[in-house]
């Protein structure tokens, strides 16, 4: 996925480790990739407009 911006786009990864290391057959794991990816960019989307503005810039900064 891509998000375009006036900067160059910002490439966002499937986050494989995260994916391969949630608890199999617990409440709340994925087992579809594609369920799991859009999860993922929801709760990126959530922690992101959850941070104030300087929390979020220094955040991706360190990232």
């Amino acid at each position: 996925m891509i998000i375009k911006t006036r900067n160059p786009p910002i490439k966002v990864r499937f986050p494989l480790w995260k994916y391969l290391n949630q608890r199999l057959f617990q409440k709340g794991s994925i087992i579809n990739p594609i369920k799991f990816w859009h999860q993922y960019l929801l709760d990126l989307l959530e922690s992101s407009w959850e941070l104030d503005s300087r929390a979020f810039l220094e955040k991706c900064w360190h990232s």
